[in-house]
């Protein structure tokens, strides 16, 4: 018969499998908690933001908050197309952490309203730190050297590649007054005055060409009377609109440089019927090629041409929209148009365009 091992032999085993299942829970533990602490640690990544009132909320990509700014006292409230330029999600600095952009207005308490406002831009780090603030007010003068009054606006923003980091093209224009500009301001929120138009700028559209990125910008001139377009190159030094027409609608301090283009679109028949001196730019867009489409009123906001460029900025074709037919019908029968939209002359033959080039001037 066999003697039974002694006590501390006989339980050996179970007290090694017993060290290594707490030493295994132990370090199953240790993972989770390193799990937390990455993840945990791991900030969300801004998405979307959203401005409602005065509260400015910066969400992630499941919509929840990450941080909120309110802004101090009344901010005017834009409507949706407006929104989707004035709030931005935007790496300026291309740190690969974006912040967000706001492009605010507040309501002004003096009266005129206008009077008093100016619009300012906002931008906030990825935790929601006020990086900058910029007031929309350009360093123009007027024609005699006289200062504007403090009541400028935005009508559009957008963000151009500059190296690493981004810039934004600030269309700029005064309330009541005739002046209007392009401003470039850098990641840092520094300003310059990159274009200056002898009327509104209304609209911006980045055009992107085998030679080099471009910028298209469309308003109006008041020099001439006329809507118009202008192209300009990214890296190109501040430019003013071309001299000439109205001596009163130029700076007495614009930039000394010069678009490479600038066009000037003719006001059409109906346009006249109605009293209007020239048709307003509505849109602005890119072509596959690297041309561009510039949306002009033709009568009334429905009634539109389609002015179409190529890649290198010349005429191709200027194409009328449907409602234009159903406004020139209605000026005939209203008797400010004397024949029929089959009829039209200017349907007959090429639209008269003015354009203006650096090389040669207009």
């Amino acid at each position: 018969m066999t003697a039974p091992p002694p006590a501390e032999e006989g339980r050996a085993p179970n007290a090694k499998w017993g060290r290594r299942a707490v030493l295994g829970a132990a370090g199953l533990a240790a993972a989770a908690v390193g799990a937390k602490l990455f993840f945990g640690t791991r900030k969300p990544r801004v998405e979307r933001a959203v401005l409602t009132g005065n509260l400015l909320t910066a969400l992630d990509g499941l919509g929840s908050p990450i941080w909120t700014h309110r802004f101090s006292g009344d901010l005017d409230e834009p409507g949706a197309a407006e929104l989707r330029w004035r709030v931005q999600v935007i790496d300026l600095e291309g740190s690969g952490s974006p912040g967000v952009l706001a492009v605010c207005r507040r309501v002004a308490q003096a009266f005129p309203a206008h009077a008093a406002t100016t619009d300012e831009l906002w931008y906030f780090g990825r935790d929601g730190e006020v990086k900058w603030t910029l007031p929309c007010r350009p360093n123009l003068t007027d024609f005699d050297g006289s200062q504007f009054e403090p009541a400028w606006t935005c009508s559009l923003v957008i963000a151009v590649p500059t190296g690493k980091e981004l810039a934004l093209w600030v269309a700029i224009h005064h309330y009541w007054r005739w002046p209007g500009c392009v401003i470039r301001v850098d990641a840092r929120g520094a300003p310059s005055v990159q274009f200056a138009n002898a009327g509104f700028v209304e609209l911006i559209c980045r055009l992107t060409r085998p030679n080099g990125e471009f910028v298209v910008i469309a308003g109006a001139s008041n020099a001439f009377d006329r809507s118009f377009a202008a192209i300009l190159g990214v890296g190109d030094p501040p430019s003013c609109s071309p001299a000439g027409g109205a001596a009163r609608y130029h700076f007495a301090n614009g930039p000394s440089g010069t678009p490479r283009d600038y066009i000037l679109f003719p006001t059409n028949e109906m346009l006249t019927a109605v009293d209007a001196p020239y048709g307003v730019a509505m849109n602005l867009n890119q072509t596959n090629d690297g041309g561009f489409v510039v949306w002009v009123s033709a009568g009334d906001r429905m009634a539109l041409l389609l002015y179409e460029f190529s890649g290198t900025n010349e005429p191709e074709s200027a194409m009328p929209s449907d409602s234009c037919a159903t406004v020139h019908r209605r000026l005939e029968a209203e008797g400010k148009l004397n024949h029929s939209w089959a009829a039209c002359p200017e349907l007959q033959k090429p639209l008269t365009i003015r354009h203006w080039r650096r090389a040669n001037g207009w």
